[in-house]
C-alpha cells in the first residue's frame, strides 16, 4: 500500500472538497452580510408587534421593534375602544384612539387595560440610500378563561388562533405586513 492510498483512505477527496467549501464559506460570511444600513423590505428591518398578556389587572403589553437592530422613521399603535368579539365591526367602523406614536425610534411600547381589543400598528422605515418600506397590522384579541384568541385583517399577517395563558406560549410576537415603499 503507498502513502497516497493510505492517506486517502483517512482523508477521501469528497470529505476534504466539502470541508474547503466550508472553510471558504466561514471566512468569507463577514464580507456577504454587509455592516451597513439594511435595505428596506429585508428580514433585518422586518417590524413585529410583541403581544403579552400575563393576566395581571386584565392589562396587555404591547411592544412594537424591529427584529434586527435599527431606528424607524415612525412608529404607532392605535387602539380601538369600540371592538366586540362577538360582533366585530367593519375594520372603517373602529374607533382608533389612545394613540402612541413616536418618531426616529427603535422601539414604543403601550399598556390597554380593556378585553377585547383591536390594534392598529405600524412601522415606516426609511434611508436616503436603500429605499422605504411601510410595514402594517390591525390585529384583534380577547381573552376568555385562561385563552388569548387573535383576528388578523391584514393580509399576510399571521397570528395564532388562541394560546393558552398558562404555560410558556407567551409573548407572542406577530409579524407586520410588509406593504412596500411609500408612494
Amino acid at each position: 500500500m503507498t502513502a497516497a492510498r493510505g492517506a486517502r483512505r483517512y482523508f477521501p477527496i469528497p470529505l476534504v472538497g466539502v470541508a474547503a467549501i466550508l472553510l471558504v464559506l466561514i471566512v468569507l460570511t463577514p464580507v456577504l452580510i454587509g455592516s451597513g444600513v439594511p435595505a428596506a423590505g429585508t428580514i433585518f428591518t422586518q417590524a413585529e408587534i410583541i403581544v403579552d398578556y400575563p393576566g395581571v389587572n386584565m392589562t396587555s403589553y404591547l411592544y412594537l421593534h424591529a427584529i434586527g437592530n435599527i431606528r424607524y422613521a415612525s412608529l404607532s399603535i392605535g387602539i380601538a375602544e369600540n371592538y366586540n368579539w362577538s360582533a366585530p365591526p367593519s375594520v372603517g367602523s373602529l374607533r382608533w384612539g389612545n394613540w402612541t406614536n413616536g418618531t426616529n425610534l427603535v422601539a414604543i411600547g403601550t399598556s390597554y387595560a380593556g378585553n377585547p381589543v383591536a390594534i392598529n400598528v405600524s412601522a415606516y422605515y426609511t434611508t436616503a440610500k436603500v429605499g422605504s418600506a411601510w410595514y402594517v397590522a390591525i390585529i384583534a384579541f380577547e381573552v376568555s378563561g385562561n385563552t388569548l384568541f387573535f383576528r388578523s385583517y391584514t393580509t399576510g399577517v399571521d397570528v395564532p388562533r388562541s394560546i393558552q395563558l398558562t404555560g410558556s406560549q407567551q409573548p407572542v410576537a406577530i409579524l407586520l405586513s410588509d406593504v412596500g415603499a411609500t408612494r
